[in-house]
């Protein structure tokens, strides 16, 4: 134990000795704190990325099942996919209300 307070009080010493003061850390401290708001700006432009990736796909789902419900009116209630038991109706929907979403949660993403 006693070996440690030395070292301690020698740290303590030799800080003294450089003449740093708590008052001489602060600017250490603020760009600390830039960095995180840095770091949070990276973080929510790549989320914001993200988000406008997955929106510009529902949204080209959503216009996929319109443009198929032009072309031939009773697609409507056909299947996706023969694998896949989703009517077209509902896929259209499902893209629509992604798309709409996304694009909300996007613009709530800006940082200032």
């Amino acid at each position: 134990m006693h070996d440690v307070w030395e070292a301690n009080t020698r740290t303590d010493d030799r800080r003294e000795d450089a003449g740093l003061r708590v008052s001489e850390l602060n600017p250490q401290l603020q760009s600390m704190s830039e960095l995180r708001q840095q770091q949070m700006r990276r973080r929510i432009s790549a989320w914001r990325m993200i988000i406008a990736v997955l929106w510009f796909y529902s949204l080209a789902i959503w216009i996929y099942v319109v443009a198929f419900q032009i072309a031939n009116p009773v697609s409507l209630y056909w299947p996706v996919a023969w694998w896949l038991p989703i009517r077209m109706d509902y896929f259209g929907e499902a893209g629509f209300i992604t798309s709409f979403t996304l694009a909300i949660i996007w613009a709530k993403l800006k940082y200032n």
